[in-house]
């Protein structure tokens, strides 16, 4: 059985275990990734694919802050 990343981080925000998060980190879903009780969340091409890489890690902290 193969479960979305959606399915993995309402399981994870259910049983309030803490997990890491390493794919598919962006802003859009930095906060739910926090929520469902995620320790770490590794952003990959959130930061490094776009112009302006300071400013987008500083976005990606403001949101969980």
């Amino acid at each position: 059985m193969r479960l979305s990343i959606v399915t993995l981080l309402r399981q994870g925000e259910t049983a309030n275990v803490s997990f890491s998060i390493a794919s598919g980190v962006e802003l859009t879903a930095i906060v739910a990734d926090q929520r469902a009780v995620a320790a770490v969340a590794v952003a990959g091409n959130a930061i490094h694919s776009v112009e302006g890489a300071a400013a987008a890690a500083a976005d990606l902290r403001a949101a969980i802050s």
